[in-house]
């Protein structure tokens, strides 16, 4: 299976930032937003500039917002209170997991 798989590449690489975030969005697809916000977080840490982490963090905020508006709100929450530089998708949703609408 592709999360065992992934599992054993991140086992092998901790560091390795593409094998992160590609278990974190196999985690979101499945509903497990909070490890796959862990995994995105760390994943930041060790490459906080990658632009393949960002759309990942933005791929789970989406997934959330439009799976699971409840989980989406804690992993909002989450990020606030944990002062995560990780930061939601406002640009394409709203505060409330909405569509934002055109400014």
């Amino acid at each position: 299976e592709a999360e065992q798989a992934l599992e054993r590449a991140v086992g092998a690489a901790p560091e390795n930032v593409a094998a992160l975030c590609n278990l974190a969005l196999v985690r979101a697809v499945s509903g497990a937003f909070l490890p796959a916000q862990d995994l995105v977080l760390k994943a930041m840490r060790i490459a906080p500039e990658s632009e393949l982490v960002m759309r990942a963090s933005d791929s789970i905020y989406k997934l959330a917002a439009q799976a699971a508006p409840q989980e989406y709100e804690k992993l909002i929450t989450r990020a606030l209170e944990t002062g995560s530089p990780e930061s939601p998708p406002f640009g394409e949703f709203g505060e409330d997991g909405s569509a934002a609408s055109p400014a």
